[in-house]
């Protein structure tokens, strides 16, 4: 009962899916944003990474 619901919902969103225009420009702003915004990321991952390592050796506690 219950997968057979969630296949009837899974259905109509992907029938309401298609109908959906989405306009060309926020396409292309969303991807850049993305893409921008992936080494900006990283890069704070990598330091809070750093930052960590450096407490861990030299205790700063």
């Amino acid at each position: 009962m219950e997968q057979n619901m969630l296949k009837h919902l899974l259905l109509q969103f992907w029938q309401y899916s298609g109908r959906v225009d989405v306009p060309r420009r926020a396409l292309y702003t969303t991807t850049v944003i993305g893409l921008v915004g992936q080494p900006i990321t990283n890069a704070f991952v990598g330091f809070v990474a750093m930052l960590a390592i450096l407490v861990d050796i030299f205790d700063f506690t």
